[in-house]
């Protein structure tokens, strides 16, 4: 009788292990999930803000070509116009909702460099979640490692 119960004790032990084991399992998955989804929305992000400095650069050089220049002018993704440039004080901004204004050299900069920040600020606070969620994640491996040994 004794057997019997020590053999239910271990087979009980051995099912609540399993219990914890496929559970912490699900949580690793779930957050290894979570980290690849949260770096990719730095990588994105990333990209942007470099898109920024392109655009502000573009700006600089914009304003320092001669009014009547020839240059190609993009309608959409890789499809071009040539152009003449009228002005090369101002420049027409999507402001969203199809509401496009006029800002000029001082204005369009100034927008840019308010985007730039405010996705450094984004990028940061998702680096540090990041770098949580790696935490979180190690901690997890180490548990699982003790659990299957």
């Amino acid at each position: 009788m004794r057997q019997e119960k020590s053999t239910k004790d271990a087979d009980k032990e051995i099912a609540e292990k399993q219990a914890v084991l496929q559970q912490k399992y699900s949580e690793y998955q779930m957050l290894e999930q979570q980290s690849k989804s949260l770096q990719e929305q730095v990588q994105r992000v990333a990209e942007q803000i470099y898109e920024i400095g392109f655009i502000k650069n573009s700006l600089k050089e914009f304003t320092g070509m001669k009014n009547g220049s020839v240059m190609l002018s993009p309608l959409s993704s890789g499809i071009f116009v040539k152009s003449k440039l009228v002005e090369n004080n101002s420049f027409y901004v999507n402001v969203g909702s199809g509401v496009v204004v006029k800002k000029t050299v001082e204005e369009a900069h100034a927008l840019m460099d308010k985007q730039e920040k405010e996705l450094n600020s984004a990028y940061e606070t998702m680096i540090e979640s990041f770098h949580k969620q790696n935490a979180k994640l190690q901690a997890l491996e180490s548990e699982l490692a003790k659990l299957t040994s």
